[in-house]
């Protein structure tokens, strides 16, 4: 590359997993030219072309890449630029460069939002009655309009007292995702307390978890 010129490369990260993650990128000079790693520019842009890096080579330490959430991905563009001014001290330099990329899990980003009836804590559920169970995933403020592998469990007694767990999972079908293009959202259709009993005047929880993370709770109580 000659002094005044330029080289663009796209890289694309891609978050394999089910949790989002934010992320950070440094330099490091692994071998070659100390000087000419110290001359070079760089810009960084996404997708969309917004600058997230202006300026040397080196000075890329710890610069935010933003967040990813699981299952996506994302490209960057690296434009590195050779100075014009740069002189014949140059010449037959080269440089091995590595792109260090540093993921954290960023597990609060998603926020379940319950619709109704159970928008409400504590609300009170008929003995006997078949009660919808619906829910959204708030991510960054917007709706959520990926499909995740959520699990709903519903947690108490049963008229015997003894602990019970009831589980809904989007992986075994039972529990459904509607797809929209406004406000897409997970639900149960029927929670019919006949197939699954409740005790009256007990009190129930339910939990939508991700893997192991618990991205929300409600609690409804259920009445004669």
């Amino acid at each position: 590359m000659a002094p005044g010129n330029s080289e663009t490369a796209c890289l694309t990260v891609y978050n394999e997993g089910q949790i989002g993650f934010s992320s950070t990128m440094r330099v490091t000079l692994a071998d070659g030219s100390q000087i000419l790693f110290d001359v070079l520019d760089l810009m960084i842009t996404d997708a969309d072309g917004n600058r997230l890096y202006t300026g040397k080579l080196k000075g890329l330490q710890n610069t935010e890449l933003g967040t990813l959430n699981g299952g996506q991905s994302e490209s960057f563009y690296f434009t590195v630029g050779f100075p014009a001014e740069c002189g014949n001290e140059y010449q037959n330099l080269n440089a091995l460069i590595n792109f260090v990329i540093e993921a954290a899990e960023s597990p609060f980003l998603l926020q379940v939002l319950w619709e109704p009836p159970l928008e409400v804590s504590d609300v009170n559920v008929r003995e006997g009655t078949i009660m919808p169970v619906r829910f959204h995933l708030e991510n960054n403020g917007e709706y959520d309009t990926v499909r995740r592998g959520l699990d709903l469990i519903i947690s108490g007694v049963d008229g015997n007292d003894s602990p019970v767990q009831y589980i809904f999972s989007v992986t075994e079908g039972t529990l459904l995702w509607k797809e929209s293009p406004q406000k897409p959202y997970y639900e149960l259709p029927l929670l019919d307390t006949r197939i699954y009993p409740l005790k009256s005047d007990s009190y129930y929880t339910a939990t939508v978890k991700y893997g192991d993370l618990v991205l929300g709770t409600t609690r409804f109580k259920s009445g004669h």
